[in-house]
């Protein structure tokens, strides 16, 4: 179990974001919906990747993000907090096919990301240290094991959890920010 709880804590620790009141799910969701089936496809393979700004697959959702900024009236920080929500969103429901496949269901530990409260305010505060994933874990530790089941002492499948984590995180936190307007 420690070594599951770790390997959350630390694939966490590389994901956070900030945050704040609601946003418009489908206004968020505009740089997404106008990339062509092509371009979803390279995204989700360049998140999977986890590929940085210079990469060419990165292009069509940052160039859709602008028009969708135009289009709302979004700030510099709303475009932001979009591309983010939408980039952690496609990272969050890879991972959530990946555990579909092996019958693992994450939707209990969704309301528990984002409803604890230290690790939202650690996000908030520029991110989230692997002891605060640690201590998240520990928290929690009976929602993921009763998610993780016999896989609870996979340290793979802690790994991937922590980065679903970290996705659900930077979602809610860019969902939050782009309400502040």
């Amino acid at each position: 179990m420690r070594r599951l709880v770790i390997a959350i804590a630390l694939a966490a620790a590389g994901l956070g974001a900030a945050a704040a009141p609601a946003a418009d799910v489908a206004q968020l969701s505009c740089p997404r919906s106008a990339l062509s089936a092509a371009e979803l496809s390279a995204l989700s393979q360049f998140i999977a990747d986890r590929g940085t700004p210079a990469d060419p697959r990165f292009e069509p959702i940052s160039r859709a993000s602008e028009r969708c900024a135009a289009t709302f009236s979004w700030s510099a920080r709303q475009m932001r907090a979009a591309l983010i929500y939408n980039l952690a969103e496609i990272g969050a429901a890879q991972i959530r096919a990946q555990f579909a496949d092996m019958d693992i269901d994450l939707a209990a530990l969704e309301p528990v990301v984002t409803n604890d409260r230290p690790l939202m305010d650690a996000a908030r505060a520029g991110g989230i240290t692997p002891e605060q994933g640690t201590a998240f874990a520990v928290r929690h530790v009976d929602v993921i094991e009763r998610v993780l089941g016999s896989r609870l002492h996979d340290q793979a499948i802690g790994e991937r959890l922590g980065f679903f984590i970290g996705y659900w995180v930077m979602m809610e936190a860019a969902r939050l920010e782009f309400a502040e307007r």
